[in-house]
């Protein structure tokens, strides 16, 4: 990375994270505002600080949004009250967003990476942009009770729009807003690469013509980024073929299903359709292991066909 913030070179490895230390982000903030801590962890904190902020203003000159919702903290008198006695809106700190830079940054260099080696099996998220009907309503009130617009053709001016929305006489107004155009949108989804076209892989409110979680999708995206990470691990792979095949077929699952107890059984099974196959012989094991559970089992009932 350059002075700019501009990524230079990209580069998956193995590693082993040795932490120096744990922080809170309260913490962590106090420890960067304290111009008497000169050490090495601490300079190290301002840095990342300091690229971050770059990363974030190159975001949102790309048309970002800022949608997210005030965290809010609840006080209750007593821990076996029910009652509240103050609510808190959680304030953000600079440390917040120090995290969150990073974390996009490494997300949307997995997601074009598993997409150039996978170009038709890499787990992707998308996020479309929304019909401009969605923002009817909220256009509708602002126009008339505040003399706002809101435009909403494209990211970047929806962003600068809902910069724009602010009441002098309501401090919070302006999250107000952004909370109801978040209430607009349409929800973030995952896809497979070689499911859609390459011009709906974009995430509108992100501004990134590319992008994955390796959150809910961790398994697959960071096993492929391993996988091309460790030169090992390609020449074991049996052909990319079977890789691929791996893939789609996880990909295809979906979000794993609680497990559901039969009548009659004393186990936990998973759900039916989450149950692999396996080969014959595996499948001839599970038969006979059912019929000896079965009611009337070694009772003379003949083999069964």
């Amino acid at each position: 990375m350059d002075d700019d913030a501009n990524i230079v070179n990209v580069r998956f490895t193995k590693s082993v994270i040795a932490s120096k230390a744990a922080f809170t982000y309260q913490a962590a903030q106090d420890r960067k505002d304290d111009l008497t801590q000169t050490d090495a962890l601490t300079e190290g904190i301002r840095l990342l600080n300091s690229i971050a902020i770059k990363l974030r203003a190159k975001r949102m000159a790309a048309g970002a949004l800022n949608l997210a919702s005030p965290e809010i903290k609840i006080h209750l008198d007593s821990s076996e009250s029910s009652g509240p006695i103050d609510i808190e809106a959680k304030k953000q700190l600079e440390t917040n967003s120090l995290v969150e830079e990073f974390m996009l940054l490494a997300n949307i260099s997995v997601a074009n990476r598993i997409y150039e080696r996978f170009p038709q099996t890499a787990v992707l998220r998308r996020h479309c942009a929304p019909p401009s009907s969605n923002f009817d309503v909220l256009k509708d009130v602002l126009g008339k009770r505040k003399g706002l617009t809101l435009d909403t053709s494209s990211s970047g001016a929806l962003a600068a729009s809902l910069d724009a929305c602010e009441d002098p006489s309501i401090p919070d107004f302006n999250t107000l807003v952004r909370i109801m155009a978040t209430r607009c949108m349409l929800s973030a989804e995952y896809f497979g690469s070689g499911s859609v076209a390459r011009d709906a892989f974009g995430h509108y409110g992100l501004a990134t013509p590319m992008y994955t979680v390796r959150g809910c999708s961790v398994v697959l995206a960071d096993r492929a980024a391993l996988h091309l990470a460790d030169p090992s691990l390609r020449r074991r792979a049996r052909s990319p073929s079977a890789l691929r095949r791996h893939l789609r077929h996880a990909a295809q699952l979906g979000p794993a299903q609680p497990a559901v107890r039969r009548p009659g059984h004393g186990q936990h099974q998973p759900p039916p359709s989450f149950r692999p196959a396996g080969r014959p012989r595996e499948r001839r094991v599970l038969r006979r292991r059912r019929r000896a559970r079965s009611p009337g089992a070694g009772q003379g009932a003949g083999r069964r066909r």
